[in-house]
């Protein structure tokens, strides 16, 4: 896997994703929005501003970029699976599990990377079966560890007759 990242901002701009990225000036117009909402109209009961106003903002958003092969964010993608948001990934071992997730958009490229980007914007990720909903818990996240440690007999024989066992016990003690 080679990841080819784009030389300067002028690659970037040849192909703009549309993106909204908050800054200072966007929670300003979003305390003013809020405000001015609040005052039109009537909250749910027990809701409060801040309350309200953070459901509206995680309604919007719909898609994890990880761009990284070098940060550990597993967990944090496993999370934005479970919250059945789009997640867009780079096709790298270390992100083979969430493949098989249907919200999971793995790209080789910078350029398949704005591809996957441009349709999750224009698409609504697919809720989570049962079956993979189990698949992030630590229930199952157990059961995978305790089948990858498993020896069957055959290895375990096979260990004995090679010494394998009699080094592990050395190393052991």
């Amino acid at each position: 896997f080679i990841f080819d990242p784009p030389k300067s901002r002028f690659e970037w701009r040849r192909t703009p994703i549309p993106a909204r990225f908050l800054g200072p000036k966007d929670h300003a117009a979003l305390r003013n929005d809020a405000a001015a909402a609040a005052g039109a109209a009537l909250r749910p009961e027990g809701e409060t501003k801040k309350k309200q106003h953070h459901l509206r903002r995680r309604r919007r958003h719909k898609i994890f970029l990880n761009a990284s092969v070098t940060e550990v964010l597993c967990t944090t993608t496993a999370e934005a699976l479970a919250m059945g948001r789009f997640v867009i990934v780079p096709d790298h071992p270390s992100n083979e599990f969430f493949v098989q997730f249907p919200n999971c958009l793995p790209y080789g490229t910078a350029g398949e990377c704005a591809e996957k980007l441009r349709w999750a914007l224009g698409n609504d990720p697919e809720p989570l079966s049962r079956d993979l909903a189990r698949e992030l818990t630590w229930e199952a996240a157990t059961d995978r560890l305790v089948r990858s440690c498993a020896v069957t007999e055959g290895e375990a024989e096979e260990w004995r007759s090679g010494g394998v066992d009699r080094t592990d016990e050395r190393i052991a003690w």
